[in-house]
């Protein structure tokens, strides 16, 4: 009995490395894989795990892992080395803009952003009212400014090409304030407006929206994005403002805004 019971003790202390030379891949669904780690590799980690043959080897994607940390104690923390500012240092960090439809819409819009580190931004834009189809008002002239603070998903790495996406690329939140001035000729009936009566009327609109979207950065050299907005609008009359559509006016103070940009990074 005494030749059992050491026997069983001595396989136990054998048995303490094994079960602790184990590595730990911690999925970002919260799910642990114990194993061990073979290769950490550009796209993907391979590993085998004991309750299998040793000659069966498994293979995750490492878009899924959050992070690594092998028998010896070392971490592999893989969100947090993206996000590693070093490693967009190079990229360019501002985008001269277009609103690529705001002719159509009576207007010309320019716009700016410049990255304040990485997941933020400001972004600035003007539209100058008149320079364009003038389908809502006649005569039409004025300006708006906007000005947002962006907040931008942590940036993608693309995997194969062992570097990083764009600072400025991704899905983004910016609140916007807004300010909207123009005059035009006549009353406002329907969608042209009173083109016989010549009475200069002016409109002001002062409106804070919320916008999301997304903007792709192509080479380092240009942008396209788009968003829709949802918020508030003080407005003279209910309209358009060219930077925003304040439908009810101040009777119901609701407004919206869209755009898509094109962009240039200097």
């Amino acid at each position: 009995m005494k030749k059992v019971v050491i026997l069983f003790m001595g396989l136990f202390i054998l048995s303490i490395p094994i079960l602790k030379a184990q590595d730990y891949i911690y999925k970002k669904n919260r799910e642990v894989i114990i194993c061990k780690i073979s290769q950490v590799g550009v796209k993907t980690i391979k590993y085998t795990q004991p309750k299998y043959n040793s000659g069966i080897e498994f293979t995750i994607s490492k878009r899924l892992v959050q992070r690594i940390v092998f028998a010896s104690g070392d971490t592999i923390d893989l969100i947090k080395d993206y996000l590693s500012p070093e490693d967009y240092s190079s990229q360019r960090k501002d985008i001269i803009k277009f609103e690529f439809f705001s002719p159509l819409s009576g207007n010309l819009t320019l716009g700016y952003e410049h990255s304040l580190g990485l997941q933020r931004s400001i972004e600035t834009s003007i539209g100058m009212i008149g320079l364009g189809s003038n389908i809502y008002y006649s005569n039409a002239r004025g300006v708006f400014f906007r000005l947002g603070y962006k907040f931008i998903r942590s940036p993608e790495v693309y995997y194969n090409a062992k570097h990083y996406s764009h600072i400025l690329k991704g899905f983004f939140v910016r609140p916007d304030i807004m300010f909207s001035y123009f005059s035009y000729d006549g009353s406002r009936n329907g969608l042209g407006g009173d083109f016989n009566n010549h009475i200069r009327n002016d409109n002001f609109s002062l409106g804070l929206l919320i916008n999301v979207g997304k903007q792709w950065v192509l080479n380092d050299q240009f942008s396209v994005s788009w968003n829709f907005g949802l918020g508030y609008a003080f407005s003279t009359e209910a309209g358009y403002y060219y930077s925003h559509i304040a439908p009810f006016g101040n009777v119901f103070p609701i407004a919206f805004s869209a755009g898509l940009s094109v962009g240039i990074l200097p």
